[in-house]
């Protein structure tokens, strides 16, 4: 015990000496490999974030710099390639406030996105799914909600590539209740529960 114990003692002093020399870097220093930043004149927010099996990176929040109703919220949608390059940028909403919450990036490379809108939808604060291709062409839009508010917190893909969207809602069930639904690739409702 006390040999196994000296060779750690021996090469902690080692591995000290050699970053106090500058030979090696410390590990907190290596972490951060890129940094980026996007937005305009006003205040922007990331709220998710997911990545594809090619390594692109997809960054959705709400902007108040771009779109079409600033200075209310409007959906944005960011893609970048595995070194950081901004592929495309995209945004979505009306003239009133439109808020990304969730991202995730389906089996066949389509992005999903889903929020809050104000602009669409049966009243104020539905939820909202958007499916997008890799190139950021906006494939469909569904709203979901009732007469009271309702938002969209998380997005998942499974493998056959059914959508589920959860989040809140005072429409349906008892108050402020939560809700799941299931979307098929094509956009079309499946089923929805409430809990």
């Amino acid at each position: 015990m006390q040999y196994h114990l000296s060779k750690y003692l021996i090469f902690s002093s080692f591995m000290l000496v050699l970053l106090c020399l500058g030979l090696i870097s410390p590990v907190t220093s290596q972490l951060l490999t890129l940094e980026k930043t996007w937005g305009g004149s006003d205040n922007e927010e990331g709220e998710g974030i997911a990545c594809d099996s090619s390594g692109n990176v997809y960054v959705t929040g709400k902007t108040r710099s771009f779109g079409v109703s600033p200075p209310d919220w409007d959906v944005y949608l960011l893609s970048y390639d595995s070194l950081g390059s901004l592929n495309w940028q995209r945004t979505w909403g009306g003239t009133d406030n439109d808020i990304a919450n969730d991202v995730a990036v389906g089996p066949s490379g389509n992005i999903y996105v889903t929020g809050s809108t104000d602009t669409l939808g049966a009243n104020t604060d539905d939820a909202f799914l958007l499916c997008y291709d890799s190139s950021g062409n906006l494939l469909w839009q569904r709203t979901w909600g009732g007469t009271d508010g309702d938002e969209g917190n998380g997005v998942a893909v499974d493998s056959t590539g059914n959508i589920y969207v959860t989040g809140d809602t005072d429409s349906f069930g008892a108050t402020s209740d939560a809700f799941l639904l299931s979307y098929d690739s094509s956009g079309n409702l499946n089923w929805q529960r409430t809990w």
